[in-house]
């Protein structure tokens, strides 16, 4: 181990110490207690105890040195006034489609209580379309829902089943197939080339 490591071990293994036991005098005893609520009463405890306290300052520091791992665009406040998406309905499936614009996209990604997630993209950055009529189907043939020139993103609240997404951007169709259920959201990603 080089100086610095080590030096760097003491100073880590001197703050866990201080946090880990903050009486050098008081003996970790399975009925001693350690903080004013917290009452030992096995070493599995005091184990715990130790680890949930290395836990913090390990979180701390790397939530410090590593922001772009937490989620950007999940809970960030949204401009309402560049907002434009309406909830809709259409043979009594209730819908929401749009998501141009950061805060449009968001606003639509926070909303809950649609269980069929829908997005589309295209080209090698997976840019947002706005241009694609999108069919979803119970059985061949009895559409549920129909939108022209919908998305980037379309939410719906079907009824929970089997469905088939049938997408077409530019005379290019993709479809899937899934199984909406009542509990979670199904996710469908329909992504063009650019060249189609």
């Amino acid at each position: 181990m080089s100086c610095e490591a080590s030096e760097v071990f003491h100073v880590v293994r001197f703050v866990m110490n201080s946090i880990t036991n903050p009486s050098k005098t008081r003996p970790l005893h399975p009925t001693s207690k350690l903080s004013n609520d917290w009452v030992l009463w096995s070493p599995g405890v005091v184990i715990m105890k130790r680890f949930h306290s290395l836990m913090l300052p390990l979180a701390t520091v790397g939530v410090l040195m590593f922001p772009t791992l937490l989620p950007a665009a999940s809970l960030d406040p949204v401009d309402s006034m560049g907002v434009q998406v309406q909830r809709q309905e259409q043979n009594g499936v209730v819908y929401l489609s749009g998501g141009i614009g950061e805060d449009e996209a968001k606003a639509i990604q926070q909303t809950t209580g649609y269980n069929l997630h829908m997005t589309f993209s295209t080209g090698p950055k997976d840019e947002y379309v706005p241009d694609v009529d999108v069919v979803v189907e119970k059985a061949p043939g009895h559409a549920v829902l129909k939108l022209n020139q919908a998305g980037p993103l379309v939410y719906a609240q079907l009824p929970p089943g089997k469905y088939t997404v049938v997408a077409t951007r530019n005379g290019v169709t993709r479809s899937d197939t899934t199984d909406v259920g009542s509990n979670s959201a199904r996710n469908l990603v329909f992504h063009w080339n650019d060249a189609e």
